[in-house]
Order: C-alpha cells, then sequence, then structure tokens
C-alpha cells in the first residue's frame, strides 16, 4: 500500500502563534519537526496531527483546495451577517450588539447570544472568527444528522455550503424539505424557487 510515493500529511502548531496551524507533507516526519525547532530557541513546535498516505503530495493539494473553499465561505459569511462589523470598537474589540431580526442580541457574524453565554468582557478579532468558525461547525453537524453523513458527503462543496449556511441561519432543515431534497438532487429551478419563497416569508 505505501510505495515510493507515499509520506506523511501533517498539522505543525506552536503555541506562541495561538489559532494558527501550519498542513504539510514530508517524507521523514521526525526530521520535518527538527527543522521546524532550529527556528525556535524555545524548540516548541509541536505536531498535533500526522497519518502517512500512499499519495500524500496530491492529498496536500487536495486539503488545501478544500482549505481555500472554506475561506472563501469564511468570507461571505462574514460578508453577509455582519459586514459592517457591527459591535467592533475602534480598538479591535468586539461586544454585543442588537439583532436587525429582533430577539436576542448578536455578537459577531450571526451568533446568536444564548442563556449562560457573557460577552461583556469584549472578544478579539481571532475569538470572534473562532466562534464563527464553531457555529458553522455546529452547524454542519446539524446538516449531516439531517440528511445522512452519507448523502452529505456524496455533496459537492457548494451544495454542503448552501445547506450548512440554511441550518446556521434558521438552526434546522426540517422546515425545508423540499428546498433541502433540490439541493440533493442538485435541481437548480427548485432550488432557486425554495430559496426565493423562504426569503419572502423570512
Amino acid at each position: 500500500m505505501f510505495g515510493p510515493a507515499s509520506g506523511y500529511l501533517y498539522i505543525i502548531t506552536n503555541k506562541s502563534w495561538p489559532g494558527w496551524l501550519k498542513v504539510g507533507t514530508t517524507r521523514n516526519l521526525k526530521s520535518r519537526l527538527q527543522s521546524y525547532q532550529t527556528s525556535s530557541p524555545f524548540r516548541d513546535y509541536e505536531v498535533i496531527y500526522s497519518i502517512k498516505h500512499p499519495a500524500y503530495l496530491q492529498a496536500e493539494q487536495n486539503i488545501k483546495k478544500q482549505m481555500a473553499y472554506f475561506a472563501k465561505f469564511i468570507a461571505y459569511i462574514k460578508n453577509v451577517e455582519n459586514a459592517a462589523s457591527e459591535g467592533r470598537s475602534s480598538n479591535g474589540v468586539w461586544v454585543q450588539h442588537s439583532s436587525p431580526e429582533g430577539g436576542s442580541d448578536t455578537f459577531g457574524y450571526g451568533h446568536k447570544i444564548k442563556r449562560g453565554e457573557d460577552f461583556s468582557q469584549g472578544r478579539t478579532d481571532a475569538q470572534v472568527d473562532a466562534l464563527l468558525v464553531d457555529d458553522l461547525q455546529a452547524a454542519e453537524n446539524i446538516v449531516r444528522r439531517e440528511i445522512g453523513t452519507d448523502v452529505y458527503n456524496k455533496l459537492d462543496p457548494k451544495r454542503k455550503q448552501m445547506l450548512i449556511e440554511f441550518a446556521f441561519n434558521l438552526g434546522t432543515l426540517r422546515g425545508f424539505p423540499l428546498f433541502t431534497k433540490a439541493v440533493i438532487d442538485n435541481d437548480i429551478d427548485v432550488m432557486r424557487a425554495e430559496h426565493h419563497r423562504t426569503l419572502e416569508s423570512g
């Protein structure tokens, strides 16, 4: 299984740069880690994940392609949810703000504040970004649970993100069976009609 083209995919971190990850590949994981350590007097780089892969270079390109696609999705959600950066002060600290839809106050990018959450001390840009990623992950988990992981895994990234955005904003797909089925079936006409109808009734 592991021939001449095999190697390791890895994720490496350094506590000096919280929130930053390096995704890379190597034929020799131990040697690669040592090369990172030579750039730090504290020798504080850490490999937090690694896996041997029979075609590691191609796998790395696929991962980075998905990461770039996800980054565009994050930017899109930020623009749709809070393009004006409501709640962000001039010193870069975020505080909660009233929601344009009413109801509970909002924090960051579309995060409805739940009972027990306290953002009174404010949050940094990095913390707000991390909260958005957590919320999108929770929305993805809802989609997986409601349509099934096998069905979800067969969707292309664009259709996955359409369903994730719905779950992110509405908390479920269950009230929109026609739209959900149209996304799964890649029925563009029904998708457009149902999405437009949802916007009108929302």
